[in-house]
């Protein structure tokens, strides 16, 4: 029916996606743990290398959310959706919704898994996370709708530098395209804050396990 049912473009994506999960965590890593252990200009060269990396991908795992124009405006999606009468088609449909969903969710929780360390880096940083937001989610927005519209690829970012450049200005300058960014720069800031409530009542829960409190107090006293 569709390159959805690809398990290649399934692993495509979701590879994609997680790139900026583990861009996120190292970039962390080397600038928690190595600085004060490494000379400034050698610590913060792949500091900000590794940063615009993960800002170059990230929009990768918001790409996700957007699969879901497939099941609801794709032609095939919309002939099965109509042409289901029995319960067997009817089961279908709904597999297919399932299917959707919890891809979404994933791509959902890639998307806070990769932002969130590098916001504990910043504030080990002591720099204003609140202020830096703005300028950040309308990037991300920004690379959403070059990767969503104008298809350009992550490492385009490197490779046709002037092209994206171009194309992002003129996004920036066209008053219906900025308002459409800026909007969902909007949602996508609120929706890192419900996956960052999320994951840490989520961890608080399983920590508060019995036997997970054990482990930890006798991790602590070694």
């Amino acid at each position: 029916m569709h390159s959805i049912e690809s398990p290649a473009w399934l692993a495509w994506n979701l590879s994609l996606a997680a790139i900026p999960v583990v861009l996120g965590q190292f970039l962390a890593w080397w600038g928690i743990t190595l600085r004060g252990k490494i000379k400034r200009p050698l610590w913060s060269i792949p500091l900000v290398i590794i940063g615009i990396l993960w800002l170059a991908f990230l929009p990768n795992s918001c790409y996700l959310l957007t699969e879901w124009r497939h099941f609801f405006f794709d032609p095939a999606f919309v002939n099965m959706r109509h042409a289901a009468i029995t319960n067997e088609e009817r089961l279908v449909v709904a597999q297919y919704g399932f299917f959707f969903i919890i891809y979404s969710l994933v791509g959902v929780l890639f998307y806070g898994l990769s932002i969130r360390p590098v916001v504990k880096l910043l504030r080990s940083m002591k720099l204003p996370t609140p202020l830096l937001a703005v300028p950040f989610f309308v990037l991300v927005s920004l690379g959403v709708y070059l990767g969503l519209i104008v298809r350009f690829n992550s490492w385009q970012v490197i490779t046709d530098f002037s092209v994206v450049w171009a194309t992002a200005v003129h996004a920036a300058e066209a008053q219906e395209l900025r308002t459409v960014i800026l909007v969902f720069a909007l949602l996508l800031w609120v929706l890192y804050i419900i996956v960052d409530i999320w994951i840490d009542g989520a961890s608080a829960r399983i920590l508060a396990r019995p036997g997970l409190q054990s482990e930890a107090g006798r991790t602590r006293k070694k």
